[in-house]
């Protein structure tokens, strides 16, 4: 009995014995053959992380990182100067007074510097004119041909808005002293969008110009402004703002304050939008 015993027991260690030498040799010769794929492998290149990655890091970043990000690769900069994701919040730019027409200067507050953004070529000659849902606003002037840009400053996008021809009183400006010494800068009052994607159909565009006594309206695309008469005598818009899918217009007033007018509905093309005018009265001072 104990001599079968031994015997079965002697039979079940060897056969575990080649069993765990046959796994064994199976796990060397597999690994064997995985270790001989890898080397034969290129190694691996940071342009070739997942855009998944990449969506991940770049709301992290600042805008100047993001620049700095984009001319890294074609791969990156595709990610990084996407409009839809947003950057990490961070201190306003403040623009220094424009000195060169092929450049733009601003201090940034975060690190203390004042950087310089080189303009596209086809807006270099361009004055800065204001800023709009992270656009900036150029004008190139030539007289009565004179055109309005969009441009982004990140990926150098550029958007041409319509003819300042067409706007109210831009032909008699071009005409004065005015316009001679100071350019653009004496007509273009303000420009707000409505959305940061021109690209959207919901997007709009309200400008005021000249003596800002007229609403304008557009969409990108549009060959002209449209022109919307809102305001009484001697009323005059200082400023406006797109919230909440609404367009309000601070007014200054003689006789009106404090109040908030019934919404009009302004159309633009296909589209409308509902104004609401916001009063401030003029506060006349007389010295004894």
């Amino acid at each position: 009995m104990f001599s079968l015993l031994s015997s079965l027991v002697g039979d079940f260690s060897e056969k575990k014995v080649i069993t765990g030498s046959l796994v064994i040799g199976a796990c060397l010769v597999f690994g064997g053959m995985v270790i001989k794929r890898l080397l034969r492998r290129k190694p691996s290149s940071w342009e070739t992380l997942p855009d998944d990655i990449m969506e991940m890091i770049v709301p992290h970043l600042s805008v100047r990182d993001r620049i700095r990000l984009s001319i890294v690769c074609k791969p990156w900069s595709s990610v990084s100067t996407r409009p839809d994701i947003p950057s990490a919040p961070q201190h306003p730019w403040l623009l220094v007074p424009q000195s060169s027409p092929n450049h733009l200067s601003y201090f940034e507050l975060s690190e203390g510097k004042i950087g310089r953004l080189e303009l596209p070529e086809p807006v270099q000659g361009g004055w800065f004119q204001g800023s709009s849902k992270c656009w900036i606003i150029m004008v190139m002037e030539k007289d009565l041909d004179s055109t309005m840009f969009l441009v982004n400053p990140i990926s150098g996008a550029q958007h041409q808005l319509p003819s300042l021809s067409t706007a109210p009183f831009f032909q008699k400006e071009v005409e004065t002293a005015r316009w001679k010494r100071y350019g653009a800068s004496s007509f273009s009052f303000r420009l707000v969008l409505s959305t940061s994607d021109i690209t959207s159909e919901q997007c709009m565009i309200a400008a005021t110009f000249g003596e800002a006594e007229t609403l304008c309206l557009c969409r990108p695309g549009d060959t002209s402004w449209s022109i919307c008469e809102v305001l009484d005598d001697e009323e005059c818009i200082m400023d406006l703002l797109f919230s909440a899918g609404k367009l309000y217009a601070l007014v200054l007033s003689y006789d009106k304050d404090g109040f908030m007018s019934a919404p009009h509905t302004l159309s633009c093309g296909d589209q409308a939008v509902e104004l609401k005018l916001v009063y401030d009265k003029v506060h006349l001072f007389v010295n004894d």
